[in-house]
C-alpha cells in the first residue's frame, strides 16, 4: 500500500496538480500582460492556481504525516488539499464549460480537466486506507 502511496503522490499531487496549479499561474500572468484578460479574471486565475499549489502541499504533508504514523492528522491533511484541489477543478471545469473552451483537437478543457485532476482521490484513498491499516492493525506503537 506504501507503494501505491507514493506512486499516486508523484502522478498526481505532484505532477498534475503542482504543474497544473503553477501553469494556471503562469497563464493567467502571460494572459494578463498580452491584455487577452482582465484584471479581475487574472487574479481570480492567479488564485486558482496558488490553491492548486497549496492543495498539492498539503496532500504531500500529509503523506509524510502518514509515514511518521500521525493517522489522524494525515487523514484530515489530506482532506482538506483533496477538497481544494477538487473546488479548484470544479470551478475550472464550470468556467470551461461556460465559455466553450477546447483544446487544439477539440477536445472540451472540461474533459481534460477532469480527466487530469480528479484521480487525485486515489492518492486520497491510498492514504486513508494506510492509515486506517495502520491504526488497527494491533501493535501498541506506544511501546516503541
Amino acid at each position: 500500500m506504501k507503494t501505491v502511496l507514493v506512486i499516486s503522490l508523484i502522478i498526481y499531487p505532484l505532477f498534475f496538480n503542482l504543474l497544473g496549479g503553477a501553469g494556471l499561474a503562469a497563464g493567467a500572468y502571460n494572459n494578463y500582460e498580452s491584455a487577452v484578460i482582465g484584471q479581475s479574471s487574472y487574479h481570480h486565475f492567479l488564485v486558482l492556481g496558488i490553491m492548486m499549489i497549496l492543495s498539492s502541499v498539503i496532500m504531500t504533508s500529509a503523506t509524510v504525516l502518514c509515514f511518521c504514523k500521525k493517522n489522524i492528522p494525515a487523514v484530515i491533511t489530506e482532506t482538506v488539499g483533496t477538497l481544494l484541489c477538487i473546488l479548484v477543478v470544479l470551478v475550472l471545469i464550470k468556467t470551461a464549460s461556460e465559455n466553450g473552451l477546447s483544446n487544439e483537437a477539440l477536445k472540451p478543457y472540461r474533459d481534460i480537466y477532469a480527466e487530469r485532476h480528479l484521480p487525485t482521490v486515489i492518492h486520497t484513498a491510498a492514504l486513508i486506507t494506510l492509515c486506517l491499516v495502520q491504526k488497527f492493525s494491533g501493535r501498541d506503537e506506544s511501546s516503541y
